[in-house]
């Protein structure tokens, strides 16, 4: 199964990994969510972002059947606006996406995500190499 990126970039999940079949709709869902993922990596800017050590901002949004973003809330704030408002528009950034597979649809005809944006920063005295990271999970 492929996939293709609004940008032209070609995404192509196995139905088979670590030689573990895997469901076939779970392998839409993958291919999918892995390219919202990119497009919100390549969207979320935090290098402004110079007065907080660390963070959590989570969103709950609708995908609809077309592709389109149908809504968007701040589920969780981080406490901090700027952070808030750079995670909600990293997402609105992101659409339209490509329509999702039918199979991906609930009952309702849209698809419901939550992501957490996780931004730290760490000290210059800590063992990591990075002075900021930033990561987010999906829930």
């Amino acid at each position: 199964m492929n996939w293709q990126t609004p940008e032209g970039k070609l995404y192509r999940s196995r139905f088979e990994q670590d030689g573990v079949r895997q469901n076939p709709a779970q392998v839409q869902y993958d291919a999918y969510l892995s390219i919202l993922k990119q497009r919100v990596k390549e969207r979320w800017n935090v290098a402004s972002v110079t007065d907080i050590r660390e963070a959590t901002t989570v969103v709950w949004f609708v995908v609809g059947n077309d592709g389109s973003l149908k809504s968007l809330q701040l589920a969780k704030s981080s406490g901090r606006v700027l952070l808030d408002h750079k995670a909600m528009a990293a997402i609105r950034g992101s659409f339209p996406l490509q329509a999702p597979p039918k199979t991906l649809l609930d009952e309702n005809g849209v698809i419901n995500i939550q992501f957490s944006f996780r931004y730290m920063v760490y000290s210059p005295y800590s063992k990591n190499p990075w002075r900021s990271n930033k990561e987010w999970v999906v829930d």
